[in-house]
């Protein structure tokens, strides 16, 4: 809310600033937003942001050659698209101030140190949301939930039920002995990976390569000489290894590593028999944030833009809906994976 209303009146000074109509801009017209922070000011600032980037041009980013992004120069922006800059300069720095404040919180701060891509909801799916689910997405990111009544003063016996440990989140969801022997954080990984061979089932059987042929090399031919004979490329089988992990947000990182040296020997076994092989280890957050080993697979087997969304969103919701479940009935001793209905 406070990011729109600064938002709002910074579109108004711009508005007012750059009029067509000269006694609009001459008209001194204050845009009074409180003593706290003044709209004006912040789109100086912001103009001076992007004055700065004029000079500094376009930025090369990892691999990216040299004009491949497109720089739009400040210096001709007009109208629209000046307001347009402007409001995302202004997006950018109010962003970067709450991930400030976060990172100064141990607990509720944790999620800005993980090593995964951002998960977005739009307005769309949050409506069609249930509150129990928005309550527990929300509580269980910010680390909110019931749990850390103890940590306030608030309760007295914050241990598990099921194993007396400390029933902290992340105990309860990914940490718990008798959970794991009784087969609940099986019953997670199986709804996900369920989810996961359909995604995979359903482009098999598409029939595509998984690598785009590469174009061929142009040989060049003297005059008066025969060009090499053309030969048919040899398609060897082809083998998919999908290792899949559903860890603690903290722990996709590692996960990865010991998942891809776990299954290393097997791979290279499979190679040496003639086997193009792949292996494919992937995460996807107990709290419904699937690792960037998720979105590299999918690109790799050929799944792209809307469609590698919409497989990313589906194994994020199927996730956070399973870990939802097994938080509102940590306190039942007697579970099966029969009894459980989503």
């Amino acid at each position: 809310m406070v990011e729109e209303f600064k938002v709002a009146k910074c579109r108004l000074v711009m508005t007012l600033k750059d009029s067509k109509d000269i006694k609009v801009q001459k008209a001194g017209v204050v845009t009074r937003t409180g003593r706290k922070w003044s709209a004006g000011a912040t789109v100086s600032k912001a103009e001076n942001t992007l004055e700065l980037q004029d000079i500094v041009g376009n930025i090369c980013v990892c691999r990216r050659g040299l004009g491949v992004d497109h720089f739009q120069q400040w210096s001709i922006a007009e109208g629209k698209e000046k307001r347009d800059r402007i409001v995302s300069v202004v997006r950018s720095e109010e962003e970067q101030q709450r991930k400030s404040r976060a990172v100064e919180l141990g607990q509720q701060g944790s999620w800005t140190r993980w090593n995964l891509p951002e998960r977005k909801i739009p307005w769309t799916d949050l409506w069609k949301m249930e509150p129990l689910r928005i309550s527990f997405m929300l509580r269980s990111v910010y680390d909110t939930l019931p749990s850390n009544l103890c940590r306030w003063g608030l309760l007295e016996d914050p241990a598990c039920s099921l194993c007396g440990g400390r029933g902290t989140i992340a105990h309860i969801l990914s940490g718990c002995r008798v959970a794991l022997q009784q087969g609940r954080y099986r019953w997670r990984h199986d709804q996900v990976l369920a989810a996961l061979a359909d995604i995979l089932e359903k482009e098999r059987r598409h029939k595509r390569s998984l690598i785009e042929p590469r174009k061929p090399h142009i040989q060049f031919v003297r005059a008066g000489e025969k060009g090499p004979p053309t030969t048919t490329a040899y398609h060897r089988q082809k083998v998919i290894l999908v290792e899949l992990t559903v860890p603690w947000e903290e722990g996709c990182d590692e996960a990865h590593e010991k998942k891809a040296g776990k299954y290393q020997e097997l791979a290279e076994l499979c190679r040496h028999k003639g086997w193009n092989t792949w292996l494919f280890p992937v995460e996807v957050g107990a709290r419904g944030f699937p690792a960037q080993s998720v979105w590299r697979m999918f690109q790799k087997l050929g799944l792209t833009g809307a469609k590698r969304k919409a497989a990313i969103k589906t194994l994020a919701e199927r996730a956070e809906r399973s870990s939802c479940w097994l938080w509102c009935r940590r306190d039942e001793p007697n579970w099966s994976p029969d009894n459980s209905k989503q």
